[in-house]
């Protein structure tokens, strides 16, 4: 804990020593610009408290050289300080930050406009569920009353649904013959 309080630094030989590693890789560098490996330094920068000095000189002497390139490229005085580049990428910063938070609000607004949309469907699905059910009563209506009707013809003739069924089978049957 007291280490990790302090920001100590290691070399790799040396976590290797102490325990904190199995074993030392190369590193594979990527191709990165001068720009990238620069800006990646100045955030370490502004991010760490105790770099080590070896590593601290060599970051400052790789940043002069390239705020120097900077300068000239775009026309600034030759000694460009660590302040102005500071707020330049301070700047940078706040406009991703207010271009992250744009999108964000416009996802919000797209969020709330689809649930009000799904909100109306919900509405008109219940409407068209509670036709489908007034439909369904009106049909099984209809055919209680065409029941009712069949079991009064019924009633009429004296003759029961079975009685009428095989006497049709019967009747069918001599027809054939």
């Amino acid at each position: 804990k007291r280490m990790m309080a302090a920001e100590t630094w290691f070399t790799a030989e040396e976590a290797l020593e102490m325990g904190f590693i199995d074993m030392i890789v190369e590193e594979k560098k990527e191709e990165q610009t001068i720009y990238e490996e620069t800006y990646a330094m100045i955030r370490a920068e502004a991010k760490f408290k105790n770099i080590p000095n070896k590593i601290k000189n060599n970051m400052q002497s790789e940043k002069k050289t390239f705020l120097q390139q900077l300068a000239q490229m775009f026309g600034f005085k030759a000694e460009i300080t660590e302040n102005e580049v500071e707020a330049a990428v301070v700047s940078d910063d706040k406009a991703i930050e207010s271009a992250v938070e744009a999108k964000e609000e416009a996802k919000s607004d797209e969020k709330a406009e689809m649930e009000a949309k799904i909100e109306a469907l919900d509405k008109q699905l219940e409407e068209k569920q509670l036709k489908l059910e007034a439909i369904e009563a009106e049909i099984q209506a209809k055919i209680s009353y065409k029941s009712d009707v069949k079991a009064e013809k019924t009633a009429e003739i004296g003759f029961t649904q079975d009685q009428i069924v095989q006497a049709s089978k019967f009747i069918n049957s001599l027809i054939k013959n």
